[in-house]
């Protein structure tokens, strides 16, 4: 039988939830926001893992290569796919937003974000940013000059 595991990454923690096929959970834990430990984890469940997902964002990626390493079937999931999928449930936590995640991996609802494209997405934040501020700032000071402008 197949399992299908959603985590929600945080800084420290990151809650995981286990669904068998029929989608029941199988176990729900708190593990250390790193590769190993989340290998070190799904290695020690002794379960047939089909997919692992994780929702996109900093942290994510290095999780995710990390998984892909280990040989684990990884999925990111874009963050406006999952907020709209998780966005019925009345009380929202890390727990239940991992479960979340799991059901829309055993259910195949998600358009799987691809690794180049949120890497290439972050590259082009780390270099436009600097540009906005600038942009920004001389907005707001009408006599702010750039080195050079004189």
């Amino acid at each position: 039988m197949e399992h299908h595991v959603g985590i929600d990454v945080s800084l420290q923690l990151s809650s995981l939830c286990v669904l068998n096929a029929d989608g029941k959970v199988v176990r729900e834990a708190k593990v250390a926001s790193e590769p190993e430990a989340l290998v070190g984890f799904l290695r020690g469940l002794g379960l047939p893992i089909a997919r692992v997902g994780l929702e996109a964002g900093p942290l994510s990626q290095w999780l995710y290569d990390g998984l892909r390493e280990a040989s684990f079937d990884a999925v990111l999931l874009e963050t406006r796919h999952v907020k709209a999928a998780l966005s019925a449930m009345a009380v929202k936590t890390d727990r239940r937003d991992a479960r979340g995640i799991a059901q829309l991996l055993r259910m195949g609802w998600y358009p799987g974000a691809t690794h180049e494209t949120i890497l290439a997405v972050y590259c082009l934040i780390f270099v436009l940013e600097p540009v906005l501020q600038i942009v920004t700032l001389s907005a707001l000071q009408p006599n702010f000059a750039l080195a050079g402008e004189r």
